[in-house]
């Protein structure tokens, strides 16, 4: 019952909204209007309360509710697309969807959103019955999912959701994700000049080369990361250096592991900035917390259930290292899994998506919500 046509007109209508993280309010207004065409009870949050902080004018997550006949689920996407995600231009190319490769394609996430409005759609004009349906369209999710960590969940009624926001076709599925905690340091030294007096000074370098002796960078487990990524110091071949800051990050499937190899980076620049007589300034921000759904969750049955109307293909689940919406969903008291939603190359000019792909995804989405 997928109109395909109708779904491509709403995706490639989608990705002609400029759109990047923080800059939603337009494509919202618009995505509005469609749910209210289509009966659903609209609200909108005040997570532009707390997004101020991150950007002046931010817009608030979009929930939509549709009552039904009970068993309710909730379906997510994103409204937000990475940079250059302005002036899109969508090129339709045998049996894909492109980007004109001047900007990104917008397919993560705007292929989802047109997903779930075709669904939607279809529901209302052959009179279908259903779940109790809720939508949850949340801004701001590309960096660091900032949109719906300040989500009012207590919006939401049901416990279970489906995340359309995973590269590849439907029959990828993220049933883990990490931990990610940002972290900025300052090593605190003391200027002298290099020539005359560097007895006098703390050299910053120092503190920093002695602690990198220690630390283990890169992949730790199988499970964990820690990288540097950002260094910046100094102020004159001439100058003792007394200021060096570094940003980094830390990923881990295991939320404790996170927290411990955290502090123990940490540590290591404190004792080695007392060693020299220097100090630390440390800080650290908890962008997701970890979650792993279980293969007998009755969320992975249910999908697992409606898939194999759709296609016999081998569902690969994954354990994924980057965070999403999804995160935050379970950190809620909401369990949630990953999908696949036909989009490829994301994050580059040259994302692209399948046009079976995403007539798939709309395929599965009214499955899961008229069973």
């Amino acid at each position: 019952m997928i109109n395909k046509e109708r779904l491509i007109n709403e995706f490639i209508n989608l990705t002609k909204f400029n759109s990047e993280s923080f800059n939603e309010a337009e494509i919202e207004k618009y995505v509005i209007k469609k749910l209210e065409a289509l009966d659903l009870d609209v609200k909108l949050d005040n997570a532009s309360n707390s997004l101020r902080r991150y950007n002046e004018n931010p817009s608030n997550n979009l929930y939509a509710y549709l009552k039904g006949n009970g068993n309710g689920l909730i379906l997510s996407a994103h409204l937000d697309t990475v940079s250059p995600g302005n002036f899109k231009r969508a090129i339709i190319e045998n049996d894909k969807i492109k980007s004109d490769g001047t900007t990104v394609l917008g397919a993560d996430c705007l292929s989802s959103v047109a997903a779930i409005l075709e669904v939607l759609k279809v529901i209302k004009e052959n009179n279908l019955p259903h779940r109790d349906i809720e939508i949850a369209f949340f801004v701001a999710e590309e960096p660091f999912a900032k949109g719906s960590r300040y989500f009012d969940y207590s919006l939401l009624k049901s416990k279970n959701a489906y995340v359309f926001d995973l590269e590849g076709n439907i029959n990828n599925v993220a049933i883990a994700a990490p931990s990610i905690i940002s972290f900025d340091l300052k090593i605190i030294g003391k200027a002298a000049h290099a020539g005359f007096r560097p007895m006098d000074g703390i050299n910053a370098i120092s503190i920093l080369g002695d602690s990198l002796k220690e630390i283990k960078l890169g992949k730790i487990d199988d499970n964990t990361t820690v990288n540097i990524g950002l260094i910046n110091g100094g102020t004159g071949i001439n100058i003792v250096p007394d200021l060096i800051e570094l940003k980094g990050e830390i990923r881990s499937l295991d939320n404790d592991r996170a927290l411990i190899e955290l502090n123990k980076l940490k540590n290591i620049f404190e004792n080695n900035a007392k060693f020299y007589n220097g100090s630390i300034e440390f800080n650290y921000e908890i962008e997701f917390s970890a979650y792993n759904i279980l293969k007998n969750d009755d969320i992975i049955k249910d999908y697992e259930n409606e898939i194999s109307k759709i296609n016999n293909n081998k569902i690969n689940y994954i354990k994924t290292f980057g965070g999403s919406d999804n995160n935050n969903l379970n950190m809620n008291g909401i369990r949630g899994i990953v999908i696949g939603n036909g989009m490829r190359n994301v994050h580059s000019k040259d994302e692209y998506i399948l046009i079976d792909d995403l007539y798939d995804t709309a395929r599965l989405i009214l499955n899961l919500v008229t069973k």
